[in-house]
């Protein structure tokens, strides 16, 4: 099991030619039948995302719909689980200024479900890779 973060999402579902390596190790990975799983924010991450690249034309509004319509077709489940937004807040507490409530999340799903979690943020995993050992670094 794989809980998997919207800058790994923005990254897979980009157009830009350095995300090989991660398609393939996604790719390797669903092919090796782990299955992805997420807080039921990353959609609204995701939309936002390609919003902030349509704004600043690095998209256009076809490419944006077009990768949201590629990230819907990824068959990443969508977990929501009792306490959830207690035990984000518990981790953003703890964390303080280094951990949003919304990467909080992430972590408390990957908790929950005793599975790996991959990022493509940085500071979120350098502030956490030391007390979340399932934490990689896909960037």
């Amino acid at each position: 099991m794989i809980c998997i973060d919207a800058s790994v999402v923005g990254r897979l579902i980009s157009s830009d030619e350095q995300v090989e390596r991660l398609n393939s190790r996604y790719e390797e990975a669903r092919l090796a039948g782990e299955n992805f799983f997420a807080p039921h924010l990353l959609p609204f991450e995701v939309a936002s995302l390609l919003q902030k690249k349509r704004i600043r034309k690095i998209l256009t509004s076809a490419e944006a719909l077009g990768a949201l319509h590629q990230f819907q077709e990824m068959q990443i489940e969508m977990v929501f689980f009792d306490g959830l937004i207690d035990r984000c807040m518990a981790l953003a507490e703890a964390y303080g200024s280094e951990l949003t409530v919304y990467d909080a999340s992430y972590l408390a799903v990957a908790e929950h479900l005793k599975a790996d979690f991959w990022t493509a943020d940085r500071p979120l995993f350098d502030a956490v890779s030391v007390n979340f050992p399932k934490i990689h670094f896909i960037g």
